[in-house]
């Protein structure tokens, strides 16, 4: 296997864990649920403190589309990649510990039969 496998196969299972993570934070967001629409609200702050794209979220407002809908699913997006990529990581972390005690295990065995 080449690195470039394990790269595209590290991020389709990324971008795999961000699908589900994204559909539990819209879930909990058309829920109500206090703390996602609280992480989405301030998301949603930031993104219109930048005049362009409050200017361009207006504009397409007036031309009779959603946009806010599509900025509010971008943003739910985008915590969802960052919650899948911390996922990832924690996951990657345990595998190497048990491994790691996997091999820690073997060595014992061998020392003590072997």
């Amino acid at each position: 296997m080449s690195r470039t496998d394990t790269t595209e196969q590290h991020e389709q299972a990324i971008t795999a864990e961000a699908r589900g993570q994204h559909a539990v934070i819209m879930a909990s967001l058309k829920a109500g649920a206090p703390n996602i629409t609280k992480l989405i609200f301030n998301a949603l702050g930031e993104y219109v403190a930048d005049d362009n794209a409050l200017e361009q979220l207006l504009v397409e407002t007036a031309r009779g589309g959603n946009p806010l809908q599509q900025v509010i699913n971008d943003l739910a997006w985008a915590e969802a990649e960052r919650r899948a990529e911390a996922e990832m990581a924690r996951r990657e972390r345990e595998g190497r510990s048990a491994d790691e005690e996997a091999r820690r295990d073997r060595a014992t065995w061998e020392r003590q039969f072997a």
